[in-house]
């Protein structure tokens, strides 16, 4: 395995998900993403408990799981769902995070996205960007997003939650999507989205 794919999926293992050398640690993959599910298990050779499990892509993000995958799951630590569809909508993760599972979305992931961009970002240190954007957004109703490129976004957050996602999973029940994009964070102020407070 090249060494930075193996590099960006130890930080997989131990930066987004705290794997521990106890836990059970479950691979989910389908034929289609069979690549990045074998990289994930070959980078976690310290870990003795780990499995994986494979199966037919799913038609549609969000569709069910097979119920053998389903049950593997439900007995897991750790998650990571190396898949072409996500299964974060699916019953499936829902049931395994409220066992206490700690859940990766790698979706549609690429060896190229192994390779470089935002997997090399120091997750601990974004943390304060987020929080500073869950602040931002917090007191307001609307967001308004622009770029140079032409976006001029509105939508009504009025009502709702708000879930800061770190790329990091550190409790029970957790479930986040590390970045999987390809130049990382731009932090100057021209690609900050902005929040209009209505």
């Amino acid at each position: 395995m090249a060494k930075k794919i193996y590099e960006a999926c130890r930080r997989l293992l131990t930066t987004c998900a705290n794997c521990q050398p106890d836990e059970n640690i479950l691979i989910v993959t389908d034929t289609d993403s069979l690549e990045i599910g074998m990289a994930l298990w070959d980078a976690a050779e310290e870990f003795p408990k780990k499995t994986m499990v494979m199966m037919e892509p799913r038609k549609m993000h969000g569709e069910e799981p097979t119920p053998l995958v389903a049950a593997a799951m439900l007995k897991a630590d750790v998650i990571f769902r190396a898949t072409k569809f996500s299964l974060s909508h699916s019953h499936a993760r829902r049931d395994a995070c409220a066992a206490g599972a700690r859940d990766l979305n790698c979706c549609d992931y690429s060896i190229e996205m192994l390779e470089k961009g935002g997997l090399y970002t120091d997750f601990e240190a974004d943390r304060k960007y987020v929080d500073q954007l869950l602040k931002s957004m917090a007191d307001g109703d609307q967001v308004h997003i622009t770029s140079e490129a032409g976006t001029d976004y509105y939508a009504s957050i009025k009502g709702h939650k708000l879930f800061p996602q770190y790329g990091m999973v550190r409790n029970p029940g957790e479930t986040c999507s590390p970045p999987g994009y390809r130049d990382g964070f731009r932090r100057d102020a021209r690609h900050r989205p902005r929040q209009d407070r209505r």
